[in-house]
């Protein structure tokens, strides 16, 4: 055995005895999942939902948030006012390409969100 395979044999198992003991929770970065469903209250209108996996605090400038929604019925036509709580806003007009409707959404960085918003909670 080589000098340089066992010094990234001794490496990798350090690497594997710090991930055992610090239980891995250094590596998971704070996430925001997003959810697009119909609404269960009102015909025809979508929803979409954001939960964070963490405490977002009122006061915070949320600046990367992106997603794009894309649909292909000519008639649908999203809200462009902001989404509260996370001050989401529609990044120009939706773009047609290849029989699709595109429609990006991006946090406004310049505004605060208004209130705080909790781990889960959508």
């Amino acid at each position: 055995m080589t000098q340089g395979r066992k010094i990234v044999e001794r490496g990798l198992l350090l690497l594997l005895l710090t991930l055992i003991l610090t239980g891995a929770q250094v590596l998971k970065a704070e996430q925001v999942d997003i959810g697009i469903s119909e609404s269960s209250t009102t015909p025809g209108l979508i929803e979409i939902n954001m939960r964070p996996d963490f405490l977002v605090s009122g006061g915070l400038v949320m600046t990367n948030i992106v997603y794009t929604v894309r649909w292909d019925d000519a008639s649908v036509v999203l809200d462009p006012n902001y989404i509260f709580p996370y001050i989401i806003a529609p990044q120009g007009a939706p773009v047609l390409s290849g029989g699709y409707y595109y429609q990006i959404f991006a946090a406004v960085p310049t505004i605060a969100i208004t209130t705080d918003i909790l781990s889960g909670e959508e």
